[in-house]
This record gives structure tokens, sequence and C-alpha cells, in this order.
């Protein structure tokens, strides 16, 4: 009965443990964020709307801070895109096409305290990177390009609300 009950604390104390919150380290006056719209330093024209909308919608869908305008945010998250890398990493050694690409996007990206006029932080060739088939290579989910840039896109926008809000 004793190691049945001491099995059970510990499996108890390890599903708790995983559960807590992330620890938000964020000023406590900082309430609101707007997020404005990228820049894009690349040829790839277009990225840098999916990529500012994907960071406000996973900003919306975390809920710990509103999404407001520039003008009236506490927090304005800016984010300029330098690159846009489409690489291939694994080629069919008998069709010699392309069988998985790496997409990635390097960039910068700024918090700006609007309340206390000061760079919350400040960081540069960040890169978000997505990893994909093609419909050659059996047995694997594959992707279009389009699909691994949404892709790419949402993970961008998630990490930028968990450095933003946790500091990860």
């Amino acid at each position: 009965m004793s190691k049945s009950r001491t099995f059970l604390a510990i499996v108890c104390l390890v599903v708790l443990t995983g559960c807590r919150p992330a620890v938000v380290i964020l000023p406590p006056h900082l309430k609101t964020v707007a997020v404005a719209t990228f820049g894009n330093r690349t040829t790839n024209y277009g990225l840098e709307s999916l990529l500012t909308n994907q960071t406000i919608r996973q900003f919306q869908q975390d809920g710990r801070l509103s999404v407001v305008s520039e003008d009236s945010a506490d927090l304005l998250i800016k984010a300029e895109i330098r690159q846009y890398n489409d690489d291939v990493i694994l080629v069919d050694p008998t069709t010699n096409r392309p069988k998985q690409y790496r997409l990635t996007v390097v960039y910068n990206l700024t918090a700006v305290d609007q309340v206390d006029q000061r760079a919350l932080f400040e960081e540069t060739n960040l890169a978000q990177t997505v990893l994909y088939y093609t419909a050659d290579f059996p047995g694997a989910v594959s992707m279009t390009e389009d699909q691994a840039r949404e892709q790419l896109a949402q993970d961008l926008g998630l990490s930028i609300v968990r450095r933003t809000i946790e500091g990860n």
C-alpha cells in the first residue's frame, strides 16, 4: 500500500508541475500591444503582411495583452525581415528532384515601451525555420512553399509572443 501511495504522489507531482502557467516578464503597466507592419528588405512581396497578421493573431490567441492600434498601445512590436531563404536540403539521387526544403526567415525584433518611452528589448538576426517535404518524398506529409510559409508565419508569430511576454 505504501508503494502505491508513493507512486501516486510522484505521478501527481509530475502532472501538477507541468501545468503551471508561464512566467510573465513584462512590467505590470504594459496591458496593451500593437504590432507595426513588418519592414521587408527581401524581394518577397507580401511576406511582411503575412508575418504581421500572424503575429497579431498569435497575440490575440494568447490573450494576455489586448491588441490595439499603435497610437494607443502601451507596447509596440516592430520587426524587419532581412532574409528569406528556401533551400533544398534533400535531393532524390535517381531523379535529381528536391525532396525536402528548409524555409528560413531572418529578422530583427524590437519591443518599445511607449509608456516609459524606452526599448524593452532589441534583437538582431533572429531566425525562424520550417522544414518541409515535397510530394516526391514517400510517406512524408508534403507541403507546398506557400503552405510552409504559412506554417513559418504562425511559428514566428508565436515565437514573438513568447519572447515578448515570457522572455523565451
